[in-house]
Order: C-alpha cells, then sequence, then structure tokens
C-alpha cells in the first residue's frame, strides 16, 4: 500500500504545488492515514494549506483530527488479519471536493472517526467484566466517559488493552507451566477428556501443542473475538490431569500397612461398586480424578477467558512432585525390594 511505502517520505521534497495536486486525488481516509502514520510536519503543512482540503483539515484542527484517527489506527492494528487494519470509514471514502459539497466540516471528520472509535472501542466494554480482576484501577463503563474528549477515549482504550495484555500473559505462563509438567513429568498426565488409562508412547506433541498456543496467547484476541486456547481455559477442570494409577500409587504408598492395603489394590482390579454387598462384582472402587464434568463450561463469557485456578495449578505441580519423590524412595517395602523398585513395576 502506498501509505506504507517510501514514497510518502519522499514527498517531503517535493514543492508544494505537486503534493496540492497529488492529495486531491486521494480519499479524505488516505489522506488521514498517510500523516497520522507518518507524522511529518511538512505534509502537515501540504494538507492544512490545500485550498480545499485545508476547509476540512485546517491548521487549528488538524492535531485534534489526528489525535483521534491515531486512536483509531492504533485500534485496528489489534486485529490479526492484515485486511482488517485498514481504515474503513464510509463517510470518508471521499475526497475533499464531494465531502464539502455534502456540507461535511472538521466536526463532522471528527465525528465520524469517533463513531468508527465507540464500534471498537464496545467490544472491549463488553468484556470489563472479565477484565476487572487484571486492571490496575477501576474499568469505567463506556457509556460513563465522554465521548467527544480524546483523551478519555485513549485512556479507556489503554487500562482495557493493559489489563487483557495482563489477562494473556498470565494464561500463557500457565500454559508454558502445563507444557513443563509434561516434559518433567512423563507419562504422568493425560487429557481430561481421555477417560482411558492408557499411556500415551509420546508426548512430545502435547508440549509442542501447548508451547504453540502460549505464544498465540500474547497477541490481543477481544477485538476479534477469536480466543486463543478455549477449550483449555473454557472447562470447570484443568486441562490436563494426572493418571489415577498415580493418586492410588499415592495413597499406597502412604497408607503401607493394615486396611489400606486392601483398598489400594490395583492390579487387575476394575472400578468396583461401592456398596459392600457389592463387593464381589469387582473388588473395592478405585480412587479416581473426577472427570464426569470434562466437557461442562462456564456459560458465562466472563468466566470463560478467566486464566485456570492458580491453586489447582500448584496443587497438581506439588502433587507430582511428590509422586516423583516416592518413585525415588529407598526405603523397603517389602522383603528385598524398595519403595522406587514398586513403583517402577505398578505406576510407571
Amino acid at each position: 500500500m502506498f501509505v506504507f511505502s517510501s514514497a510518502v517520505k519522499r514527498l517531503t521534497s517535493v514543492p508544494l504545488e505537486l503534493v496540492h495536486k497529488i492529495f486531491e486525488d486521494f480519499q479524505l481516509s488516505r489522506i488521514l492515514h498517510i500523516i497520522c502514520a507518518h507524522d511529518l510536519p511538512y505534509l502537515d503543512f501540504c494538507v492544512a494549506s490545500h485550498y480545499t482540503i485545508g476547509k476540512i483539515l485546517p491548521q487549528d484542527r488538524l492535531e485534534e483530527v489526528k489525535a483521534f484517527f491515531t486512536l483509531y489506527l492504533d485500534l485496528l492494528n489489534l486485529h490479526r488479519h492484515p485486511g482488517l487494519q485498514y481504515p474503513h470509514i464510509p463517510a470518508l471514502e471521499c475526497d475533499a471536493v464531494v465531502f464539502t459539497q455534502k456540507g461535511g466540516t472538521p466536526a463532522d471528520v471528527i465525528y465520524h472517526i469517533t463513531s468508527a472509535i465507540l464500534i471498537k472501542l464496545t467490544h472491549y466494554d463488553t468484556f470489563r467484566e472479565a477484565l476487572q480482576p487484571h486492571a490496575s484501577e477501576l474499568l469505567p463503563s463506556l457509556y460513563h466517559i465522554d465521548a467527544t474528549d480524546i483523551t478519555s477515549l485513549r485512556h479507556f482504550f489503554d487500562i482495557m488493552f493493559n489489563a487483557e495484555m495482563t489477562l494473556n500473559k498470565q494464561k500463557s505462563e500457565q500454559l508454558k507451566r502445563l507444557a513443563q509438567m509434561v516434559k518433567e513429568h512423563p507419562r504422568s498426565l493425560k487429557r481430561i477428556s481421555d477417560k482411558s488409562q492408557e499411556l500415551r508412547r509420546n508426548e512430545q506433541h502435547v508440549i509442542d501443542q501447548l508451547m504453540n498456543l502460549s505464544e498465540k496467547m500474547l497477541k490481543p484476541q477481544i477485538l476479534d473475538k477469536r480466543f486463543v486456547a478455549k477449550r483449555h481455559f473454557a472447562a470447570h477442570n484443568l486441562f490436563l490431569v494426572p493418571y489415577d494409577r498415580l493418586l492410588r500409587g499415592f495413597i499406597k504408598v502412604i497408607h503401607q500397612a493394615g486396611e489400606s492395603l486392601d483398598f489400594a489394590r490395583t492390579k487387575y482390579t476394575p472400578y468396583g461398586p461401592e456398596e459392600p454387598e457389592k463387593k464381589e462384582c469387582g473388588g473395592h472402587r478405585q480412587p479416581q480424578f473426577i472427570n464426569e464434568h470434562w466437557r461442562s463450561e462456564f456459560k458465562h463469557i466472563h468466566d470463560r477467558i478467566q486464566p485456570m485456578d492458580e491453586e489447582e495449578l500448584e496443587w497438581v505441580e506439588s502433587f507430582l512432585k511428590v509422586c516423583r519423590y516416592m518413585s525415588e524412595m529407598k526405603e523397603t517395602w517389602k522383603a528385598d525390594m524398595s519403595v522406587s523398585e514398586y513403583w517402577r513395576i505398578h505406576f510407571d
């Protein structure tokens, strides 16, 4: 596009009359895009001194117009698709002559830009409740700020954007932590949606996926309403949970004597009924992590984009560290067998 080419900067060495001639063929939105993207005093002077364009963008209003349009450009740059990063204000997609013939004024230019800005900011206002826990100050409603004041609009955008980036950074770090857990504790974690207890031979694809999502998570998402790793954060449970065998191994190592050994027995013992009178149907019901509600999602969008529960993550990290410690214990389990050897046979 012309607005991003080196030709724009070369206009500073072109005579004023020639620049006027060039700008006459441009739409107002294109002219604003050029002078805001490059912010060259000579081009500002060329715009304000043009006989027709200067009536719409006069010298005494040009800085104010540029401030509004720059905020609009900053909002457009948050879109992921390049095609959405170019200005689209229908009322300004005409040359200065046509705009003047329609009775357009500098105030009308600001009005049309402000309308486009408010449409974008409405997306952020929708998620105000979700962003509040991650904001450094109280987030105001878009309907309670002065839309005619560029300072108020800019402040609203800045605090909303910073809150989103804080939220995304926390979620990105959580995905990295999950990837690190899978890497440090192989054959220990599975997707909560995977109800089988079969071990996966290669978990590298899980690590790669989590790291890839972690990088994508750092990009703005609210304006496009396209959220990264939705299924990882939208459910009531953590996306990855330990295998049930680790829980049973954990209990079995802690309770090494008495009746608890009978309860914690796992080999060839399917999940049995809880009723004592039906114990012969398959033995004791074995302890397991809850996964019945893995499909249950938070219905409110404000809850669905929140990060995972930090306490839950810390618990899983600590649990895996304890299991790692148990798998390396040299204490005697029974004659000629240590705890680590027993763990390797039954729970690795």
